[in-house]
């Protein structure tokens, strides 16, 4: 039953209560007019004695039902109120995991930077006439990672990349760091988002596999650590 129905009911018995109230008057004691202040006083204790009772029974009944009604609001209210934070959380919650996407995408974006940087470093000696540069040894690299030989001046470049001081062992230990660093961020990534594949993602995993067999060969990663730095570029293609 709902609050209008309520109080029409209310409605209808008050002002049933007023017309039968006088007709049950009339029935038991007739329509005379009296001039005894007795009479007039028994006529209100007989009106005073049915309506009040009634008035009384119908007050409660609105009280009643005006505080059924705010209980429902209250606990609408409470139940928008949850929802409503509910929500506010997820949405803070997915702000939250998408800056922190975008500070992972930053530190991936800059580092790839500096492998670049890095990359295009000249590493042959001067006076050269063909200038060879890391990107040229990280493809040697991975043409070796196969059965064919290292050719002679990857061999050397690995004998020079080894032997601390040199401007050749500085390029590529900073690019062990950097690769590592990535690796360690991509893995975290990987972590967190385990069915979440962008291209960008692939990008740089793949850009660390070209580079992870040089790591490898000048002794600066394990081959454990190579194994793991290509299982993380190979479940992309998994996936």
């Amino acid at each position: 039953m709902n609050s209008i129905s309520t109080s029409r009911i209310v409605l209808m018995l008050g002002g049933a209560s007023l017309f039968i109230t006088p007709a049950i008057y009339v029935v038991c004691f007739g329509t005379n007019l009296s001039d005894q202040q007795t009479t007039w006083a028994h006529f209100g204790t007989f009106f005073g004695g049915i309506l009040n009772p009634i008035i009384a029974f119908l007050a409660i009944l609105m009280l009643y039902q005006t505080l059924n009604t705010q209980i429902k609001e209250f606990k609408s209210s409470v139940e928008h109120l949850s929802a409503a934070s509910d929500t506010a959380a997820k949405n803070l919650e997915l702000a939250q995991e998408q800056r922190l996407d975008n500070e992972t995408f930053t530190v991936l974006s800059n580092g790839e930077k500096q492998l670049t940087d890095l990359l295009f470093r000249v590493v042959s000696p001067e006076g050269s006439l063909n200038k060879l540069q890391i990107f040229h040894m990280c493809m040697e690299a991975q043409r070796t990672n196969g059965p064919l030989e290292a050719s002679d001046s990857y061999i050397k470049f690995i004998e020079v990349a080894q032997s601390e001081g040199s401007f050749v062992w500085s390029y590529v230990y900073s690019l062990n760091e950097i690769v590592n660093n990535m690796f360690d961020i991509l893995k975290e990534h990987k972590a967190k988002h385990p069915d979440k594949n962008s291209p960008t993602i692939a990008y740089y995993k793949n850009r660390l596999i070209t580079i992870a067999p040089l790591l490898r060969d000048s002794g600066y990663i394990s081959e454990s650590r190579y194994i793991e730095i290509k299982s993380l570029t190979s479940q992309h293609e998994k996936n």
